[in-house]
């Protein structure tokens, strides 16, 4: 176990297992998008939550991470997986999901990520970005909390390096939520500061307009698309 696993207390035993929050939330985010997915990409799939949910809906899952550690736990489990883009040759994906990755990543060399995502973009496909929200107070924690995170990143950053990749931005803003999560009792509680979250997020956007939507957000997501 690597330095940085054992940090995230991503143990061997529970590789390529989903939470059941983590499945709700990946339902939320992609259930539109299933019927019209074959190939998935996840650069940096961490402990191999995401695999293993793709891996239930029957998605030909590939995956990218640069820890030898995660790199083997996949393999044992028949993912295929790579060290980088360029490794893998002659596909197009449907889906490619960046969670938590590239706040990782100097920002010289972020450029070239996002030229490297157009090239193996399929047509109709789309891009999944999750970072700590740069535009958030709320954010900093997220971003700060890890001594890795060597970039912080906003909605105006990924408008930039896609507009001048190729790539065209569709949604940007707060990261998906999931009211619903089989606890019914909480429900109201949830209705209830979903309320208040969204009514504070409009009244600071007024009065210290302009701001993006979404600036109350721990977390940026945003969803690419080719801009041709």
């Amino acid at each position: 176990m690597t330095s940085y696993t054992k940090w995230k207390s991503w143990n061997a035993n529970q590789f390529g297992l989903t939470p059941k929050e983590n499945s709700l939330y990946y339902q939320k985010l992609f259930s539109k998008y299933l019927p019209n997915t074959k190939n998935v990409l996840e650069i940096g799939y961490g402990n191999g939550n995401f695999l293993n949910w793709c891996k239930e809906k029957h998605l030909n899952v590939f995956g990218i991470e640069q820890d030898e550690d995660l790199i083997a736990r996949a393999k044992k489990l028949n993912y295929k997986v790579y060290k980088s883009i360029p490794q893998i040759k002659g596909i197009k994906f449907d889906l490619i999901v960046l969670f938590d990755v590239l706040e990782h990543i100097e920002q010289s060399k972020i450029d070239s990520v996002f030229k490297s995502l157009k090239k193996i973009l399929a047509k109709n496909g789309k891009i999944f970005i999750r970072v700590p929200n740069g535009s958030s107070p709320f954010g900093l924690a997220y971003q700060h909390g890890d001594v890795t995170h060597v970039t912080t990143i906003n909605g105006a950053k990924i408008a930039f390096w896609s507009k001048f990749n190729g790539l065209n931005v569709i949604y940007s803003g707060e990261d998906a939520k999931v009211i619903l999560s089989g606890k019914l009792y909480k429900l109201p509680q949830k209705l209830i500061r979903r309320a208040l979250y969204l009514a504070i997020e409009e009244l600071i956007r007024f009065i210290f307009s302009p701001l993006p939507r979404g600036v109350l957000s721990a977390n940026l997501l945003c969803v690419l698309t080719h801009a041709d």
